[in-house]
C-alpha cells in the first residue's frame, strides 16, 4: 500500500562468491529498479566431488574440499553419511588450519549390490561453525537388462501355480502378471524392450511412442499409467521437431540434411494419429510432411522396395484427407503389370497391403480388395530389413490392420493369432515389427469384437484370493518381489480358455558378460595421447588417454545401420573431443555422447573394418567396472559383437 515497506528473504544454496540481486516492481503504471552486488562468504564451506553415476560394487575415494575464512588456527573434522545403496567406508576426517584458505580431505564410499540413487551428506564442524553439503547420486547398472516370462493357456475353471524368481540384482527386479482373452503376446517385454532402447533415430523414436497411442485399447490404464503415456506421446512430438528438414521431409537422425524415405511416412504417420486422438502436434510440423509427401508422391520409384515406401506415402496422405488417387491408380497398375509378370504378386507385399490400406480409407473397399494378395504374406521372405526396415511380423501386422477395418472378422482373427505368436516366441525383433505388431494388436483389441470380458482370481503366497472382472482384453498387474522368490496362484473363473504369463525383469551383476562375435569382431585397445599403448586396468589419477575401438565386419553381408555403444566406468570421464576440433578418422553417420557412454552409428561394408576413437580421463579414484563395448546392426539382431567386461582401478598416488 502507499508508504508501506516489505521485507522479502532469499535463502540460496551453498554458496561462496559474489551474486546481484536485483528487484523490479511496478503496477502498470509506475515501476521501479534496483540492484545491488553482493559478497556471500561464511566462515566454513565445503565441497564434495563425486562422478555423474556409480556402478554397483564399485569403490570410490571421494575428495573433500574445505575452505577456511578465518585468520585463527581452527581445527575441522569432517563426517559424512551415505543412504543405500551407497555405504560409507572412510567416513570420518580431520583437517588443521593455521590460517584462512582450504584444504583437501579424504573420505571413502562404497555401493552395494542394487541400484538405486542414493544421498551422501558430508559435513565439516569447526568449533560453532558448521557447513554440509548433500548429492544425490544414481547407482545404475552398466548391463542392459533381460526379461524372462512363463506362460500357460488355462481351462475354464484350470488353475495354474507358478513360483516367481527374480533375476537380476537388488534394486532392478520387477515382476507383471497378464491375464488375457487374447492370445499371449509377450506384451510386457517388448514393450520394455521398446520403451528402454538405447538409440533413437526417427524410426526408433517412432516405434516408441505409436503403440502406446492405443495401449488404453489393449490393457486397463491406472490414472497414473495415462499421465506417463500421454507424457511419453508428447516428448516424442517434440523430439521429431530435431529431425524435420526444412522441406518437411524427416531425416533418419537429428541435425543431418538427408531425407529419410520410409521414416519420413512413418513420422508423419504418428503425428496424425496423435493429433486424431487429440494430442497437440504444431500444426506447421503436418503442414510441411504434408507438403513434402505431395510433392515427392508423383514419382513412385521403379524397384519394388520403393513402391512399398510409395504405398506407404499413399496411405499416409489419405489419412491426412489429401489423397492422390492419380498416383495410388498407377501405383496399382504397376504392382499388376509385376505380379502378371512374375505370376505372384508377393513381392514386397508391403506394397500392396498399404495401398489397400489407402483405398479402404477412402471407402474404396472394392478396390482395396482387389489388391489383397491371396495369401497372407507368403512366400516373401525378408533377407534382409532394407530401406523399409522390414520383416514378415511387421508385414502381417499392416495386413491385420486392413483385415480388421474390412470387417474380415475371419481373416483378421487369423492373422491376430499369427502376430501374436511372432511376439510372443524368443525370436529377436526390430523396433519397426515390434511397434507394428503392438499397435495392430492394441486397435484389433479395442474394436467391435463383442463381449471381451472376462473373470479369474488370484492371489500371491498365502495372501487372499483376489478376484477380478477384466473388461479390457488384457489384465496385467504389478507383482511385489521378494528376492526369494514368491509364489502365484491364478484360476480361470470364465466360460473361455485365458492366457495367462508372468514377466520378470531384471539387471545382471557385472562382470557376467563374455566376449561375443557374431558377424562383427569388436576390439578395444587404449593410448596415452602421445599413442603409447597403456594398460587401463590401472591408472594414475588425472590422466588423459583414449580409447581406439576396432570393428571388423566378416558376417559376409554390407551392413547399414551398426550402433557401438560404449559405456564408461563410473571413474573415467568422456573428453568432448568434438569441442576440441578432433576429428574422427573413420567416417561415421551420428555420434551421441551422453553422461557416461558415447553412442556412435555407422555402415560398414563386408570384410572393412573401422576404428573409432573416445578420449577419456580418469577423473576419480577408485575401482570401478568396464562394461564390455558392442556393436550390433540395429536391424537384424543376430549380428553382433561385444568385448569383455573388466574391473579397472584409477589410484591417487
Amino acid at each position: 500500500a502507499k508508504g508501506e515497506h516489505q521485507e522479502h528473504r532469499v535463502k540460496l544454496p551453498a554458496y561462496m562468491g559474489q551474486v546481484r540481486v536485483m528487484v523490479v516492481a511496478g503496477d502498470g503504471r509506475a515501476y521501479g529498479h534496483a540492484d545491488q552486488d553482493v559478497t556471500v562468504t561464511q566462515p566454513l564451506t565445503l565441497l564434495s566431488t563425486l562422478p555423474r553415476v556409480l556402478g554397483p560394487g564399485e569403490r570410490l575415494d571421494l575428495p573433500v574440499t574445505v575452505f577456511a575464512t578465518g585468520d585463527q588456527p581452527q581445527d575441522v573434522t569432517l563426517p559424512a553419511k551415505a543412504e543405500a545403496p551407497v555405504n560409507v567406508t572412510r567416513g570420518e576426517a580431520s583437517l588443521h588450519f593455521k590460517q584462512a584458505g582450504d584444504q583437501i580431505a579424504e573420505l571413502g564410499l562404497e555401493t552395494g549390490n542394487g541400484t538405486g540413487t542414493a544421498a551422501v551428506t558430508v559435513s565439516a564442524k569447526a568449533g560453532e561453525h558448521h557447513a554440509s553439503e548433500t548429492v544425490n547420486i544414481p547407482v545404475r547398472a552398466p548391463n542392459p537388462p533381460t526379461t524372462r516370462d512363463q506362460g500357460r493357456l488355462l481351462k475354464p475353471g484350470e488353475t495354474w501355480s507358478p513360483h516367481v524368481q527374480p533375476h537380476g540384482i537388488a534394486g532392478t527386479n520387477q515382476g507383471w502378471l497378464t491375464v488375457s482373452s487374447l492370445p499371449d503376446m509377450a506384451l510386457e517385454r517388448r514393450l520394455h524392450y521398446l520403451l528402454t532402447y538405447p538409440h533413437g533415430c526417427v524410426e526408433q523414436t517412432v516405434s516408441s511412442v505409436l503403440p502406446q497411442l492405443y495401449l488404453d485399447r489393449l490393457v486397463t490404464l491406472s490414472e497414473a499409467q495415462r499421465q506417463q503415456v500421454q507424457t511419453n506421446v508428447a516428448a516424442g512430438i517434440h523430439r521429431l521437431r530435431g529431425f524435420q528438414l526444412a522441406d518437411g521431409a524427416f531425416s533418419y537422425w537429428p541435425g543431418t540434411g538427408q531425407a529419410n524415405d520410409w521414416g519420413t511416412s512413418y513420422a508423419g504417420h504418428f503425428l496424425l494419429e496423435a493429433k486424431r486422438l487429440g494430442y497437440a502436434v504444431p500444426a506447421g510440423m503436418l503442414e510441411r510432411w504434408q507438403d513434402y509427401q505431395k510433392r515427392v508422391v508423383q514419382n513412385p520409384g521403379q524397384y519394388p522396395w520403393q513402391w512399398a515406401s510409395q504405398g506407404y506415402r499413399l496411405y499416409t496422405l489419405a489419412l491426412a484427407g489429401a489423397p492422390e488417387v492419380g498416383a495410388m491408380n498407377r501405383l496399382r497398375e504397376a504392382l499388376d503389370r509385376r505380379a502378371a509378370a512374375t505370376g505372384h504378386n508377393a513381392s514386397y507385399p508391403a506394397s500392396r497391403w498399404l495401398l489397400a490400406a489407402a483405398y479402404q480409407s477412402m471407402g474404396l473397399a472394392d478396390v482395396a480388395g482387389a489388391l489383397i494378395p491371396r495369401q497372407d504374406v507368403a512366400p516373401w521372405r525378408y533377407q534382409r530389413p532394407g530401406l523399409t526396415y522390414g520383416s514378415q511380423l511387421r508385414d502381417r501386422a499392416i495386413a491385420l490392420l486392413v483385415r480388421d477395418a474390412r470387417g474380415d472378422s475371419e481373416g483378421a482373427w487369423r492373422l491376430a493369432q499369427s502376430v501374436a505368436n511372432g511376439l510372443a516366441s524368443q525370436r529377436w525383433y526390430s523396433t519397426q515389427s515390434l511397434s507394428w505388431a503392438l499397435m495392430a494388436m492394441a486397435r484389433y483389441a479395442g474394436g467391435d469384437k463383442g463381449d471381451t470380458g472376462f473373470d479369474f482370481r488370484w492371489r500371491q503366497g498365502k495372501g487372499d484370493w483376489r478376484p477380478i472382472r477384466s473388461q479390457a482384453p488384457l489384465f496385467r498387474q504389478d507383482l511385489a518381489l521378494t528376492d526369494s522368490g514368491t509364489d502365484l496362484v491364478v484360476r480361470n473363473d470364465s466360460d473361455r480358455p485365458l492366457f495367462v504369463a508372468v514377466t520378470t525383469l531384471g539387471t545382471p551383476a557385472p562382470g557376467e558378460e563374455r566376449a561375443e562375435s557374431h558377424g562383427l569382431d569388436v576390439s578395444a585397445d587404449f593410448f596415452s595421447l602421445d599413442g603409447k599403448p597403456l594398460n587401463p586396468a590401472s591408472l594414475p589419477q588425472g590422466t588423459d588417454f583414449q580409447a581406439l575401438v576396432t570393428v571388423t565386419n566378416h558376417s559376409g553381408l554390407n551392413l547399414d545401420n551398426l550402433a557401438l555403444t560404449q559405456v564408461m566406468p563410473s571413474g573415467w570421464q568422456i573428453s568432448e573431443s568434438r569441442l576440441a576440433g578432433d576429428e574422427q578418422q573413420a567416417p561415421l553417420e551420428y555420434r551421441d555422447i551422453r553422461d557416461d557412454r558415447v553412442l556412435t552409428y555407422f555402415s560398414l561394408a563386408n570384410q572393412e573394418t573401422r576404428r573409432y576413437k573416445v578420449l577419456l580421463n580418469a577423473s576419480f579414484a577408485g575401482r570401478f567396472y568396464l562394461p564390455g563395448w558392442q556393436a550390433e546392426a540395429m536391424y537384424d539382431g543376430a549380428i553382433h559383437g561385444r568385448t569383455r567386461g573388466n574391473w579397472v582401478e584409477v589410484s591417487n598416488d
